[in-house]
């Protein structure tokens, strides 16, 4: 496993590399780039985990991403479709990620109009995507500092 990826060999490492790009994220939470090679590494490191796992401990893993399933999705999408541009094969969870160009820095709080990176779903709701990154990297964070 990861003979593809240099020195990310397994789950561990892919969460190491996750806790960078988080940080990353962190200093620039406007940044496009930013939030795409997080929600890449995010979204792949289930796949990796899972694959390290017995039946129990995937069954395990899979009840636990369901209670930020949405989050899960939104970062596939992202993941899929920065990857792809289109999303074809699937009805993606997302209408739009995009980034709103506020009047004011995103140093300000959400009461002013701030630049953000901002998710639309497809039912018109529309979510920061600061707040995703954080219940997603909790998420991973809980999970190895427990391993369930």
């Amino acid at each position: 496993m990861g003979e593809f990826s240099f020195d990310i060999k397994d789950s561990q490492g892919l969460f190491d590399k996750l806790t960078r790009d988080y940080k990353t994220f962190l200093a620039d939470k406007v940044s496009s780039d930013n939030a795409i090679t997080f929600s890449v590494t995010a979204y792949h490191l289930y796949e990796w985990t899972e694959s390290e796992l017995d039946q129990k401990g995937k069954e395990e893993l899979k009840n636990k991403r369901k209670l930020i399933q949405q989050d899960f999705q939104v970062i596939r999408d992202i993941t899929n479709g920065s990857k792809h541009k289109d999303i074809t094969h699937y009805t993606p969870k997302l209408k739009a990620a995009k980034k709103h160009n506020g009047a004011f820095s995103s140093a300000f709080s959400r009461g002013f109009d701030i630049t953000v990176l901002l998710i639309e779903l497809q039912d018109g709701t529309e979510l920061y995507f600061e707040d995703i990154a954080d219940r997603i990297y909790k998420f991973w964070d809980d999970y190895f500092k427990t391993k369930i």
